[in-house]
């Protein structure tokens, strides 16, 4: 299984600018407990094809967690100890200028990620937000049959007994008696397929922005299909 969260870059920028993120160190930052903090970006080799081209990497950051710990001193009495720790945590991204996108690795990344990036590159937090998807518009393509293999989605805020609920299945669950039964109700995921290494793949798309590529091979996280299939989803992504 292999996650994307999709995050829109809006600053307009040459080419360029990205070599800010090539062996990329950040100056140390002081802590009030004398910890120091850093955040390095590690490049790999650009994912290119004809038609689409992604510059990856890896961001370390670094982030304080608070800690509390409890001593059992000799004579049995317990001391209660709050302290701060340090950890690296990891982000991988993959960088599409045109259009100016970029992909996290999981939500969490996109969250913590996106601002570090934003610094490097704009010298401001605020220049890569996080997209959403308009599930309704994919809902609709399946119906018209521009898009195919809808296998999943979930309901909400339905006006009867049953109020929300998911549905799975192997493909066309848009073709069955329920499905009708939940129409019109808001959806917050769908799973469709595309066809990914000459298979059929399920992917699932959330409103939130992440897109869930149900492949057993990890190796296809670098492939420039997965790439260009989060391509064609984009025109159904929009900012708040």
């Amino acid at each position: 299984m292999i996650t994307r969260s999709v995050c829109k870059i809006t600053e307009e920028y040459e080419p360029d600018l990205l070599n800010r993120l090539s062996n990329y160190v950040s100056e140390p930052m002081m802590t009030e407990d004398d910890i120091t903090l850093r955040s390095v970006v590690k490049l790999n080799p650009r994912i290119s094809s004809d038609t689409t081209s992604y510059l990856s990497g890896r961001l370390y950051y670094q982030k304080l967690f608070s800690v509390k710990d409890f001593e059992i001193n000799d004579d049995g009495d317990i001391d209660e100890n709050d302290s701060n720790i340090r950890r690296t945590m990891i982000a991988d991204f993959w960088i599409k200028q045109n259009p100016g996108i970029i992909l996290f690795s999981n939500k969490i990344s996109s969250e913590n990620g996106s601002k570090i990036i934003s610094q490097i590159l704009f010298d401001s937090t605020e220049s890569i937000k996080q997209m959403k998807f308009k599930i309704e518009n994919i809902e609709r393509d399946v119906q018209a049959g521009l898009l195919t293999g809808m296998w999943a989605y979930s309901f909400k805020d339905r006006n009867g007994n049953i109020q929300k609920g998911q549905l799975f299945g192997d493909g066309d669950v848009n073709q069955d008696t329920i499905f009708g039964l939940t129409a019109g109700a808001p959806r917050n995921f769908i799973g469709i397929k595309k066809e990914l290494n000459d298979e059929d793949t399920k992917i699932k798309v959330t409103r939130s922005g992440s897109i869930t590529f149900f492949v057993k091979d990890e190796d296809l996280a670098t492939d420039v299909t997965l790439q260009e299939i989060i391509g064609d989803l984009l025109p159904y992504g929009y900012l708040d």
